[in-house]
């Protein structure tokens, strides 16, 4: 709450710089929409087959088509590649959970 006390230059009310409340909205949505890979039931699974498996998968996610990507934006095209590789590693006989 405002106590009255004259703020100094660039302050908000709550005491933080002015900029905070500019770039953590932007911050949060970044965290929220960053890709963390798929999430893929690991029991009974060789993981080196696995890591090789996901190696490929994501080489295949690169070639997603650049085209497409710049119209969907930068999430968009994120989003694109991440379901590259689930399918892929669904077609290769894996669980995955998200």
């Amino acid at each position: 709450m405002w106590s009255g006390k004259q703020l100094r230059a660039g302050m908000t009310v709550s005491g933080l710089p002015g900029y905070v409340w500019a770039v953590a909205p932007v911050l949060l949505l970044a965290a929220a929409c960053g890709s963390r890979g798929p999430i893929v039931d690991t029991q009974n699974i060789d993981q080196a087959r696995y890591k090789q498996d996901l190696n490929e998968c994501q080489a295949y996610a690169g070639q997603v088509n650049a085209g497409a990507q710049a119209g969907k934006g930068a999430v968009g095209g994120e989003q694109s590649k991440d379901q590259v590789v689930k399918n892929c590693l669904r077609g290769r006989g894996y669980s995955v959970l998200n």
